[in-house]
């Protein structure tokens, strides 16, 4: 069973207004054998101490929330998307990634990313 919980899009909307950190979202499906893959990979990132309280990680099912899936243009799952939101409540996509992620090369890059 995974920590990281599914947001749905009334969910989504409430971690924007009320988050002061990076987000990091996971765009998955049930189906989807390399999304399973990346579960615990992205759940051992999420607790990296370099990490905590700087990133929030999600995920989002893919399936069942299509209009985020748009929203954000997934093409194709897994799909990773480090955020960042202003006080107007806007999203910047900082970094995407698409596929299965190399663990580390991953950390590294959302390391960097929010410097």
């Amino acid at each position: 069973m995974s920590f990281i919980e599914p947001l749905n899009k009334v969910e989504f909307d409430t971690l924007i207004k009320n988050t002061k950190t990076f987000v990091f979202l996971d765009f998955y499906a049930d189906w989807c054998a390399p999304c399973t893959r990346m579960l615990p990979i992205i759940e051992h990132i999420a607790k990296d101490e370099e990490l905590v309280g700087k990133v929030q990680f999600n995920k989002i099912n893919a399936d069942f929330e299509g209009d985020l899936a748009e929203q954000f243009g997934v093409r194709g799952i897994p799909a990773f998307y480090l955020i960042q939101t202003n006080e107007s409540e806007e999203t910047k996509v900082v970094k995407e990634w698409v596929g299965t992620q190399d663990p580390f090369k991953l950390r590294s890059e959302i390391l960097e990313a929010i410097k």
